[in-house]
């Protein structure tokens, strides 16, 4: 069973652009469970959330088939090692070039973007992605750069992604639930408290149609959620996704 702090998760705010200070705090390292180790529906969505649009400044690579090649205005691609067709870690939708019109594998760019949202990985074999939008070259450098503020890109896409894939306990109301006839799934939504309009930041994703144990249906207010925190296609940025879920009895 992997737990992940939520003293540290609390702790996760951006101030004046000091990302490597931030950075620090939120490295979200696994730890034996205890009773603090639990979330709140609204502290998990805090956590998986947090850098959705956030202005970040990044050190990157530009991730380019042939090197060197033009700059692309729309759909760049950038990664974290100096050579041609480095894996892509990052898509700037939206890009300000700067004035020359080539550029090179080995060149360190530094960038200033807003960060939109994670995208799934478009094949197994390749990494997922962070989009960003109003990308803006502060500058080009032929090493690596000494700014104070730029985030290593593979720095970046790890705070982004290693909630993903973690198993963690969510503790809160219990909603109820919604079953899709065309996927055959259900999906249990878990609120911090009674608001039947409520927003609803996690939920449980289970095939079948299936019922919540009648100890959570005796108890709504209490109910105990373990599941996988997962990323798909259909994944939004206003709720976190649990797979591989069950409900457990209130400790």
């Amino acid at each position: 069973m992997t737990w992940m702090r939520v003293s540290s998760l609390r702790a996760c705010k951006l101030a004046n652009n000091r990302m490597m200070a931030v950075l620090a705090i939120c490295s979200m390292t696994p730890v034996a469970m205890a009773e603090e180790a639990r979330f709140t529906p609204s502290e998990l969505l805090v956590a998986y959330s947090q850098w959705h649009n956030q202005q970040v400044t990044i050190e990157a690579y530009p991730a380019l088939f042939m090197s060197p090649a033009r700059w692309q205005a729309k759909h760049m691609e950038f990664g974290a090692t100096p050579q041609p067709q480095t894996p892509t870690l990052a898509v700037c939708d939206t890009l300000n070039p700067p004035g020359n019109d080539r550029i090179r594998s080995t060149d360190v760019v530094i960038l200033r973007a807003t960060v939109l949202r994670r995208q799934v990985a478009p094949s197994q074999d390749t990494p997922h992605r962070i989009r960003l939008s109003e990308c803006e070259v502060l500058s080009v450098e032929a090493q690596p750069s000494q700014h104070p503020d730029a985030i290593p890109l593979d720095t970046l896409h790890r705070a982004m992604f290693d909630l993903i894939g973690q198993t963690v306990r969510v503790s809160g109301f219990y909603w109820g639930k919604t079953w899709s006839e065309a996927s055959d799934l259900t999906r249990h939504d878990l609120q911090d408290t009674a608001e039947f309009l409520g927003p609803k930041p996690v939920a449980c994703f289970q095939q079948g149609n299936v019922e919540a144990p009648q100890f959570v249906l005796d108890n709504r207010a209490d109910a105990q959620n373990e599941g996988r925190v997962d990323l798909t296609a259909f994944s939004r940025a206003d709720r976190v996704d649990l797979t591989d879920c069950r409900f457990v009895r209130a400790e």
